[in-house]
């Protein structure tokens, strides 16, 4: 992306925040009802960088849930229907224990979320998952899928305006503790390549797709914390940054996909930038794992994360255990991740990924005692 084509969508995007009215105020006067007219949507105004007002949990005990996977299950897809489903979702983990949720909003290219304020006729599954959610007591954290958006938004200078858009009504909306961005990823294609033919031809298709991917991250970063202050914005860790066979300063992995590379996301450099207040890092691999051992994954991240003063969470795959992939096979694997040395709990805590279970009883007792 040229300079000038940068200083163009910063411009874009300063004035947009510039014609905006006190994110504060503007939520106080809309409630939880609809405004007037389309525009009024994104009426709010901003004349400064918003200082973040906001503390992270060090005593999360946590899963992630997913629309049709967790919830919306079945045939019937009715508001009612749905709240049943959550209560007995949300009843079980208050059983085994946990006092979180993160809950995805997209799922198979399919949005189970609405931006629109003005349409009541439409059923917001993640707006009554976030509901039964705060019935329950939980912290809620809600996913803000970047690629999605994306997709949903127009082409060439429109693109920047159109995600501003849609991140401010998104943390307006979803009034929760914390937004999580997911799917970031740039990838070359027909698509992106037309894009960057039309918008950064000069400087190298590659690099076009690094600047276009921090650009569009930090701008979502941006919106949320401009839009409510004590919401503070989080990304997940997919992949590793990158290979130390790849790159000297990478991770002695072995990782198929690498974020630097196959991404076009510099997310070690998100982090340094402060456009993540944490980190939640997927922990794919066993402790003994060849390609990605868990030691090693959490490791560089913690380091990471404690020489840029955030906060890391380490989601642990659960769902492997007592299965035949590498280090899997044992059914103490996951008390094993939860007592390495060098990684004391109450500086990470965990996230449990799929299908809590007694098994999971099992790791928060562990953690409490």
């Amino acid at each position: 992306m040229s300079a000038m084509k940068i200083k163009r969508l910063a411009a874009a995007f300063t004035a947009c925040l510039m014609c905006l009215s006190s994110a504060a105020a503007y939520a106080e006067e809309i409630g939880d009802t609809a405004v007037n007219g389309e525009a009024g949507q994104d009426n709010i105004t901003v004349e400064q960088q918003a200082v973040s007002n906001f503390t992270m949990p060090k005593n999360q005990r946590a899963t992630i849930i997913t629309p049709t996977v967790d919830y919306l299950k079945g045939e019937e897809t009715d508001a009612e229907t749905v709240r049943a489903e959550l209560d007995a979702l949300f009843d079980n983990l208050l059983q085994i224990g946990l006092n979180s949720v993160y809950i995805n909003t997209v799922y198979n290219d399919t949005a189970y979320y609405s931006t629109d304020m003005n349409n009541v006729n439409i059923t917001d599954y993640s707006a009554i998952a976030l509901e039964k959610a705060r019935e329950y007591n939980f912290r809620v954290y809600m996913v803000f899928d970047m690629g999605y958006a994306l997709k949903q938004c127009g082409s060439d200078t429109d693109i920047v305006d159109s995600l501003i858009s849609v991140a401010h009504r998104f943390a307006l909306k979803y009034r929760c503790d914390g937004i999580v961005i997911d799917n970031y990823y740039s990838a070359k294609g027909a698509e992106s390549y037309s894009d960057y033919m039309q918008n950064g031809s000069g400087i190298g298709y590659d690099n076009y797709l690094y600047d276009s991917n921090e650009l569009y991250f930090s701008v979502v970063s941006d919106v949320i914390h401009i839009t409510d202050n004590t919401v503070p914005v989080g990304i997940f860790i997919n992949d590793m940054w990158a290979n130390s066979s790849s790159n000297e300063e990478g991770s002695n992995t072995a990782d198929p996909v690498q974020a630097l590379y196959d991404g076009f996301s510099d997310t070690r450099k998100y982090v340094s930038r402060g456009y993540a207040d944490f980190c939640l890092v997927k922990a794919y691999g066993s402790i003994t794992s060849s390609v990605l051992p868990f030691e090693e994954v959490t490791g560089w991240w913690n380091d990471l994360s404690e020489k840029y003063g955030i906060v890391m969470y380490v989601v642990h795959f659960n769902e492997r255990q007592g299965e035949g992939m590498e280090g899997w096979g044992s059914v103490d694997q996951i008390l094993r991740q939860l007592s390495v040395s060098g990684l004391p709990i109450w500086n990470v805590p965990p996230v449990i990924r799929r299908k809590p279970s007694a098994i999971s009883a099992a790791c928060f007792g562990f953690i409490e005692e």
